[in-house]
């Protein structure tokens, strides 16, 4: 119901992520929309828990887009992986990921993600959190360098 609202009003939908999969959330619901990354400096966003992290990022993010789109309907997320206290945000390499992987493979750990809509013109914000508990099986060195091989950082 909510999307067929937004087709009648015609607006305007701006993702502000270059995420894919965030991208395909949104292509799978057949509304149009453009990409707008926030590019904000998410180290300088911080918070000791996992869900309040990630809302506050997608939200961050979302505001900064709806700067810029006054327009628009802004959609933002965020997601951790958390595990005993630590929180695994996005990997800065390849290497980093390798490390985050050695670290959570067979063990079990909440992968944490957030979602903000925002209507630029109102400011009106709705934001969650959803958390998944994972359990992840061991995997052996070779498995953690083939999944990165052919991935860009």
């Amino acid at each position: 119901m909510f999307i067929a609202q937004l087709r009648r009003l015609e607006m305007k939908i701006v993702l502000a992520s270059a995420s894919q999969f965030r991208k395909r959330a949104l292509d799978m619901l057949g509304v149009a929309y453009e990409i707008c990354p926030s590019g904000i400096d998410e180290k300088a966003v911080r918070d000791n828990d996992p869900a309040r992290l990630t809302r506050k990022l997608a939200e961050a993010k979302a505001q900064k887009v709806a700067n810029e789109h006054r327009d628009a309907v802004v959609v933002s997320g965020d997601a951790v992986a958390a595990k005993n206290g630590k929180i695994y945000e996005k990997p800065r390499s390849v290497e980093e990921a390798a490390q985050f992987l050695k670290e959570l493979s067979g063990s079990e750990f909440q992968f944490v993600t957030a979602l903000a809509v925002l209507h630029a013109q109102s400011r009106k914000m709705l934001s969650t959190v959803e958390t998944a508990n994972i359990s992840f099986r061991s995997l052996i060195e070779r498995e953690s360098r083939n999944i990165f091989a052919s991935t860009r950082y």
